[in-house]
């Protein structure tokens, strides 16, 4: 039982911090934010636009950066198993020589 209780108790006192304090001050912020203009719409259409905006340009940024490392790891792989084949190949030269 006392797992039971300390786990209760957490949860009340997690429960009573978001009633208190994290609501109200959600609710505030979204007040202060969100104001109703006279047609009683909220402002939203401008601030989805800005977040569109920027998400296009930091996706793009993204995808940019993402092609450019891809490009750089497929470059490497590729010079990578060039010089495996280059050293196997002089390693089986060396080894016929010997025999």
């Amino acid at each position: 039982m006392g797992e039971a209780d300390a786990s209760a108790e957490m949860h009340q006192t997690v429960h009573d911090e978001l009633q208190n304090e994290i609501i109200p001050a959600i609710k505030s912020w979204q007040k202060t934010k969100y104001v109703k203009s006279m047609m009683s719409i909220k402002p939203t259409k401008d601030f989805d636009e800005d977040f569109k905006r920027v998400s296009k340009l930091f996706f793009s940024v993204v995808v940019s950066t993402i092609h450019k490392f891809l490009s750089r790891h497929k470059n490497h792989g590729q010079n990578y198993m060039l010089k495996l084949i280059n050293i196997s190949v002089i390693i089986i030269r060396q080894l016929k020589i010997l025999n």
